[in-house]
């Protein structure tokens, strides 16, 4: 650690004295938290926060967030936030504190219609399926179609030969209907 110290002192004095002499300017290395992230998360903060809320929770903020986005509900909305419910007072009778915890609640602006509308509209997203699951199902039935077709033509090519008799060409394109059947479904299992 203290040689650590001296190193960032020089580096110090060393860019002090550049900037006092004009030459170049002083380049000032960006703080980490200990996470390995920047000190200034704001973002990923707000966002791990909306993460963390309930179905209700996500709801309510969209559907405020999405009345927000016109200016004059947004200046109405913020003007609503000064009230009686945004001083919280110290030093007040414990039964005062819980009957304001009990009845203290500001009155949402948004309405339930809103709230129940973004509901759905979350529910619908999250009801879709995920777009790289699709793919793989799409790319799954293009596999098995092709066996099909393979097995179908080599079927075909069996029972156009006249010199077999009708019974072993019926075996035979059993089996090869069996062998395409049985690797489409030993494919269905992910990876082999």
């Amino acid at each position: 650690k203290g040689a650590a110290k001296k190193a960032k002192a020089a580096v110090m004095a060393e860019g002090a004295g550049k900037a006092r002499r004009g030459d170049d300017f002083e380049v000032v290395p960006l703080e980490r938290d200990d996470a390995g992230g920047s000190t200034s998360g704001s973002e990923t903060d707000s966002e791990d926060e909306f993460d963390m809320l309930d179905d209700q929770g996500k709801a309510e903020v969209l559907a405020l967030a999405k009345r927000m986005l016109r200016r004059k509900e947004k200046e109405s909305i913020i003007d609503a936030a000064y009230n009686k419910y945004a001083f919280h007072d110290e030093g007040l009778p414990r039964w005062f504190m819980e009957d304001e915890l009990r009845y203290m609640r500001p009155i949402m602006p948004v309405t339930k219609e809103e709230v129940q509308a973004e509901k759905e509209r979350l529910k619908a997203i999250d009801a879709r399926p995920i777009k790289k699951v699709t793919e793989a199902k799409a790319r799954q039935r293009k596999r098995v179609q092709a066996r099909l077709k393979q097995a179908r033509e080599k079927a075909e090519a069996i029972a156009s030969q006249e010199d077999v008799p009708a019974k072993s060409k019926m075996r035979e394109i059993e089996r090869v209907y069996a062998r395409a059947r049985s690797a489409s479904k030993k494919g269905k299992g992910g990876k082999d």
